[in-house]
């Protein structure tokens, strides 16, 4: 057995989890290739791990003509029938209009390239990794060398335009639909046919079995010391960084001693770096940018608190992550996450957007170290008992082993 892994852009920043996913399949016996529509730029390479993925993924693009024309030709004389219906299915599940069927010719472009890779590769099945042209190009290269495939969502942008129009039809033709969470899956539900529910399932995403090996160490706060609060995520309108910076000023207008790292970069960044000065926080909050992901353990052994203040999720592994390093852990009480966290005994919930409540769950924290150990201890149980990947993968293991 042969999968092909697909995903849009990879490796990528923020898709660990796929990387993780991959190794524990392998673990389990499958073997698994990476594919993607392009990489990341090579500058987006952090560490080793990264660089181990850009070097054995292969993207489609970029392609010459004289590599189109090649794969196009192959598919046509070898499979006629499935070249036909595979121009027919393209066609016929494009969104509307000119800009749909534009789109539907780079689609059929894109998919002759995978197509005529993955039959040289001997794959036997797909698993794409979100909604989007991914899957858009994987689903056509199926139809064009007659193997099973499947999909998994996982946020809000699964299911926001266009990819929410194109997901009716996935569902229809996907051998198996996989959502993190149930409430993507409840999501999932609203787009398909009753008759359709059958292809969903629940695998989450968890943490390879090596993050819970040792006993954290962490650093203790000092008396005096300021609460140190950490985020982690793209700096984008979406993951609200700008309402953590408010819940940070009420902190300091209340007579709490903070500060903030924010770890991780993106189009908000200049904004956020003049909101802290407008907001006299300034010399309270670091930004450090891009991260290399074996960074990432130090700043949370170096924190009093993880806040996640995000506007849309799925479910986040920066949650899972400090769970395991024993962070009490701050986030809004939307999509997944409450299927992780349970208010006030492994972490506090807050209303999305409600940054004064933010602020209550931090400060709550820093000022009962109590509360924070026992949040700290049973947060780590939970991810321990119930997101090691040998456990989370076990539903998709047997839909990819089953899937036709």
């Amino acid at each position: 057995m042969k999968v092909a892994y697909f995903v849009s852009q990879y490796p990528a920043r923020s898709h660990t989890f796929v990387r993780r996913e991959m190794d524990a399949m392998r673990g389990e016996g499958i073997e698994v290739r990476a594919y993607s529509i392009r990489r990341c730029p090579e500058s987006e390479v952090l560490c080793d791990l990264d660089r181990r993925e850009f070097d054995s993924t292969w993207p489609v693009l970029p392609a010459s003509f004289r590599r189109l024309i090649r794969a196009h030709t192959g598919l046509l004389l070898r499979r006629p029938v499935a070249y036909a219906r595979a121009l027919a299915f393209a066609f016929r599940n494009r969104l509307p209009g000119a800009a749909g069927f534009a789109y539907a010719l780079i689609y059929i472009s894109e998919a002759a390239l995978l197509a005529d890779k993955l039959q040289q590769d001997e794959v036997d099945r797909i698993h794409v990794h979100f909604g989007n042209a991914g899957a858009m190009v994987a689903s056509v290269a199926a139809q064009f060398i007659g193997v099973p495939w499947g999909v998994t969502y996982h946020g809000a942008s699964d299911f926001s335009y266009p990819t929410v129009e194109m997901m009716r039809w996935q569902i229809v033709h996907a051998s198996f639909v996989r959502c993190v969470t149930y409430f993507g899956m409840s999501q999932a539900m609203r787009q398909c046919a009753q008759s359709q529910w059958h292809k969903l399932f629940v695998c989450y995403s968890g943490l390879p079995s090596n993050a819970f090996a040792s006993e954290p160490v962490r650093a203790s706060r000092q008396a005096g010391a300021p609460l140190r609060v950490l985020c982690v995520g793209r700096l984008s309108p979406e993951k609200g960084q700008r309402g953590l910076l408010d819940a940070l000023a009420m902190l300091v207008e209340r007579g709490i001693d903070a500060e903030l790292v924010l770890a991780g970069d993106g189009p908000d960044r200049n904004w956020l770096v003049g909101a802290t000065r407008e907001l006299g926080i300034a010399d309270r909050c670091r930004f450090l940018g891009s991260v290399p992901e074996e960074s990432v353990p130090g700043l949370m052994a170096e924190c009093d608190v993880l806040a996640c203040p995000s506007l849309m999720e799925g479910l986040p592994q920066v949650l899972l992550e400090a769970m395991t390093a024993r962070v009490p852990v701050v986030a809004p009480g939307i999509a997944g996450i409450p299927e992780l966290i349970a208010d006030g005994i492994t972490g506090l919930l807050f209303p999305p957007a409600n940054w004064s409540r933010l602020a209550d769950c931090i400060a709550r924290i820093g000022t009962d170290p109590q509360l924070a150990a026992g949040l700290a201890s049973a947060g780590r149980e939970r991810v321990v008992k119930d997101f090691g990947l040998p456990v989370t993968i076990r539903p998709l293991l047997e839909r990819i082993r089953t899937m036709r």
